[in-house]
């Protein structure tokens, strides 16, 4: 389940800096987004008066493979595979049922 980054610019240089925050950079503004359930949500923006932001140290990301809920993914998986089981046997069983009935 990806996250929902539709506040953030994905052009702009963005930068992951702990699990829950994010900085994004362009030119001589600072964006900070905080992470709030799966939605990235906008948190304080700084504009710098000494120039552009120095951003060769940072590695930029790609924000559309961002997935703060991964972790939960494969009980998710598990759970629609255990529906589907439970569903395949429930079809056999109504199925058998009402073939033995109009016999």
């Amino acid at each position: 389940m990806y996250d929902d980054v539709s506040e953030i610019n994905p052009e702009y240089c963005n930068v992951l800096t702990s699990s829950d925050t994010l900085v994004s950079y362009s030119g001589n503004r600072r964006i900070d987004y905080a992470n709030n359930g799966g939605r990235w949500v906008k948190w304080r923006s700084q504009i710098s008066n000494y120039g552009n932001y120095d951003i060769s140290g940072f590695t930029c990301i790609d924000i559309s493979t961002l997935k703060s809920n991964a972790v939960f993914e494969p009980i998710y998986y598990m759970c629609a595979f255990g529906l589907f089981v439970f569903l395949i046997v429930l079809c056999k069983y109504v199925l058998g049922g009402l073939i033995r009935v109009f016999r």
